[in-house]
């Protein structure tokens, strides 16, 4: 019978940097709690645990806020908030598209956007708004990760700085095909 998350029988695992299981890790994290008189054991947010679903996302903003931030810029620019670089891919996509007289191509895009806005959404909301569970913290991130996160966030924000040289040289590159 598999072990399910929070079984009291089975050590806690967790995934580390380089792609291992490191079930001693967290055993260890969990011996090596800190014991006081209000604390009487290990507490309750003692061991790492891998994000395997949406759910899993519940809290981050508590425990990690500088990758919820980051999360939250990505999804807001997927979503097409504006002055995210969706925002503007999907402006310029949408309107190509109406001016090329394919304006139901453009409608379908447009209905499409906004269910999955509903989606990206519905993740913030857990990421920021929902407690974390009792079952432990999130995996240290390690830097590459943290640094791919960071990266695109800045970029995303950043876009908006270089947004008048992309769509001179997007307006160049129709030229040539004009």
């Amino acid at each position: 019978m598999a072990a399910k998350r929070g079984d009291k029988n089975t050590a806690p695992t967790a995934i580390t940097e380089e792609g291992t299981t490191s079930t001693a890790r967290c055993a260890a994290t969990q011996e090596a709690a800190p014991q006081t008189s209000s604390n009487i054991g290990p507490s309750k947010h003692h061991h790492p645990r891998p994000v395997e679903a949406i759910s899993d996302l519940a809290g981050l903003a508590r425990a990690r806020l500088p990758m919820a931030l980051a999360l939250l810029v990505i999804f807001f620019s997927m979503a097409g908030i504006p002055p995210l670089a969706g925002f503007f891919g999907k402006f310029l996509v949408f309107t190509a598209a109406v001016e090329a007289g394919f304006w139901w191509l453009a409608v379908v895009g447009l209905l499409t956007s906004v269910i999955s806005a509903f989606y990206y959404i519905r993740i913030i909301k857990i990421a920021f708004f929902d407690d974390l569970p009792e079952e432990g913290t999130f995996d240290d991130a390690g830097f590459t990760l943290r640094a791919v996160y960071g990266l695109s966030a800045l970029s995303v924000l950043l876009f908006i700085v270089v947004l008048s040289f992309v769509v001179s040289w997007a307006n160049a590159a129709a030229g040539v095909f004009a």
